[in-house]
């Protein structure tokens, strides 16, 4: 298998119902596509869906993969503490793609995490996902400060590891 799809969605807190106390109703339009988008996801059932969060773990020179088995999330910072996930990890995935990631040359890996529970970023498309599709195991990647020419061979290291080890993943 490979990468069957990519999404490309924005992640304001306002848009959860927990944090927007009817505030969200103003981007109506934005949940509207946030729920289509989650329904094409399922659709193609992925096993692995990755999120590159720019409020994950970020590095100038470094592109950070969430270590680990699981994460857990929240949105008590943003005054919804009640509104939580958990995220199972593809650990197969991660110990993959670190390693074609060291063979390429690229600085990317699983050290350096200051904070594992899972950022906005991540935990906002994985709310609407949830909604429609729980069947996968997440993997999580921070931005770096590197040139996009870095940023696209790490992509065609995530598209070696998903044909390696035959997953169908989405973006």
């Amino acid at each position: 298998m490979s990468i069957l799809s990519a999404v490309i969605v924005p992640h304001p807190p306002i848009i959860l119902p927990d944090v927007g106390k009817g505030e969200e109703k103003k981007i109506q339009k934005t949940i509207d596509a946030y729920r289509e988008a989650a329904r094409r996801i399922a659709a193609l059932q992925p096993e692995t869906v990755v999120v590159i969060s720019p409020h994950s773990v970020m590095y100038a020179d470094y592109f950070h993969i969430s270590p680990g088995s699981h994460a857990k999330g929240d949105m008590k910072r943003f005054h919804a503490p009640a509104c939580k996930l958990e995220a199972q990890y593809d650990t197969s995935f991660v110990q993959t793609l670190v390693k074609k990631a060291g063979i390429s040359h690229l600085p990317a890996g699983t050290l350096g995490e200051r904070d594992s529970s899972l950022d906005h970023g991540t935990f906002i498309p994985l709310w609407f996902l949830n909604q429609e599709y729980t069947n996968y195991q997440l993997l999580r990647i921070g931005l770096s400060g590197l040139p996009l020419i870095t940023h696209y061979q790490l992509g065609q290291c995530i598209t070696e590891t998903a044909e390696e080890l035959n997953r169908k993943v989405v973006i």
